[in-house]
């Protein structure tokens, strides 16, 4: 490698490769993926370096013993393939009160995976607080930066700092309670008053939420809907169509089937959330009809760009 005319000097590398390079990352996970070979119990999800081991038993005797078993045989598997182990970075969570008494890894309730922090309750509270922190922290920054730039080049920092901090993640926490994404929209329509001019935010003083249509901006709400239907789009799973003998109008119109929910949990899942997602908008419903009849040809680019549009319509009105 030269740099500034200065060529490095060789060396051999007999363990791991050097930090920064291209093959690293390629490298790694093809050396460690037969790691979950030896896992027997639990289930296995690998992300890079980060390893989740999840296992669900009514005897927490028993869920202690095959847990152990299976970082056992990870350690092994370690040892034979020269991977060492950060054993302070081990977290057991337990989504019970039961206390497992493990000497050993540190009971939490609440832990960071891959970005997003989660709870015991699965209520995405933990998480909501630190993106709000981290906007509040970016709104001080927008404070200072709105009189230097321009509302053009305001608006391109703020999709790049406020729109990456909601989004990531966001189809997964989004299904948290409403009233908790309610913090994030705050805030967000906080940021929304410096990309618009003062005239514009005069005349949506008594509803801040027209700043949305003003910007071509999604609420978090909506951007969560938009995130769990883009993904779903192609997938026929959730979308039976309602049929009945009679041509009611229910059946005229393509309505899907949805099941009842019992509470908000039920609520929150793709059997129930999907069908509501398409019964509330005709025009959603249609333009999958319309895509299946093409065989699935119409572009997502061009869906995405459809489902904001109407989104912010719906917002609006």
């Amino acid at each position: 490698t030269s740099i500034a005319g200065t060529t490095g000097r060789e060396a051999g590398v007999a363990l791991g490769v050097p930090t920064g390079s291209v093959f690293g990352p390629v490298g790694y996970i093809m050396h460690v993926n037969s790691v979950t070979n030896v896992v027997k119990n639990c289930k296995v999800y690998m992300y890079a370096d980060d390893m989740c081991l999840l296992y669900s038993s009514k005897n927490i005797l028993e869920a202690r013993a095959v847990i152990q078993e299976d970082f056992i045989n990870i350690t092994k598997w370690a040892h034979d393939n020269g991977i060492i182990l950060n054993g302070h970075t081990y977290e057991c969570l337990h989504s019970n009160y039961i206390s497992c008494d493990c000497q050993n890894i540190e009971y939490v309730k609440t832990f960071k995976y891959l970005g997003l922090w989660v709870d015991s309750h699965a209520n995405w509270r933990t998480h909501v607080d630190t993106v709000c922190t981290k906007l509040r922290t970016v709104l001080s920054k927008f404070y200072v930066l709105k009189s230097p730039l321009s509302r053009k080049t305001l608006r391109i920092v703020y999709f790049a700092l406020v729109e990456s901090l909601i989004g990531y993640g966001l189809s997964v926490y989004g299904r948290t309670f409403k009233t908790y994404l309610d913090y994030i929209k705050s805030l967000q329509i906080r940021f929304l008053k410096y990309l618009v001019p003062p005239k514009t935010k005069r005349k949506c003083k008594h509803n801040y939420e027209k700043l949305y249509i003003q910007c071509k901006i999604l609420p978090v709400h909506d951007r969560a809907k938009y995130l769990l239907i883009l993904e779903q789009f192609y997938s026929q799973q959730n979308k039976e169509k309602i049929t009945n003998k009679y041509n009611t109008r229910r059946v005229r119109e393509n309505k899907l089937v949805r099941p009842p929910s019992k509470n908000y949990y039920g609520s929150r899942t793709n059997k129930y959330l999907i069908p509501t997602i398409y019964n509330d908008n005709d025009w959603l419903r249609i333009y999958y009809v319309c895509s299946l009849h093409n065989h699935g040809t119409t572009g997502s680019r061009t869906f995405g760009r459809r489902t904001r549009g109407q989104s912010q319509l719906a917002e609006a009105r």
